[in-house]
């Protein structure tokens, strides 16, 4: 009986488990978080919530909201952030250097890649526009997402082999 019991205690807490993640992706999905983005004043805010938003979107892929227009903060935070000066991260342990333009750039291309079949036209139509940049490192990535646009990439998340010759999905 006991065993029973643990093994019905670790299926509700997996269950509580992906509630709070839920959760928490409504929250990082929420408008004011999207705003925030755009209301930033240094690049260094501008990476972090940015890599937030990239870890969520890593998390739950295709489906984020469509109603957020997620591609347009992506765009006007790609044009905010060229105008911003790099600003060095300042601790308690010191100063470190921040983060410039081309560090948001390639966050967000990396974000643009992981949306790239949900929102297939507006993520190519920016990174057409990005592969003509004159930065060698953003323009290589945007050439990089471009060529994984044209791959076809299924794999799904677990695989069961049966034998050495077949493989159940």
């Amino acid at each position: 009986m006991k065993n029973h019991i643990k093994q019905a205690q670790y299926s509700f807490d997996f269950i509580f488990n992906q509630i709070e993640k839920i959760n928490q992706g409504q929250q990082i999905f929420d408008i004011g978080f999207l705003k925030s983005i755009l209301d930033s004043n240094t690049n260094n805010e501008i990476y972090e919530y940015l890599k937030n938003l990239l870890k969520y979107i890593e998390e739950f892929g295709d489906k984020t909201p469509k109603d957020l227009n997620i591609i347009e903060i992506i765009s006007r935070t790609l044009g905010k952030s060229s105008s911003l000066k790099k600003e060095p991260i300042i601790t308690s342990l010191g100063e470190y250097p921040g983060h410039d333009y081309i560090d948001i750039h390639l966050l967000c291309l990396d974000i643009l890649d992981r949306l790239k079949f949900t929102y297939f036209a507006d993520v190519f139509k920016i990174i057409c526009q990005l592969s003509i940049d004159e930065n060698e490192k953003i323009k290589l990535k945007a050439l990089d997402v471009a060529s994984n646009m044209s791959k076809f990439i299924y794999w799904p998340k677990q695989k069961k082999y049966i034998s050495s010759h077949k493989f159940l999905f």
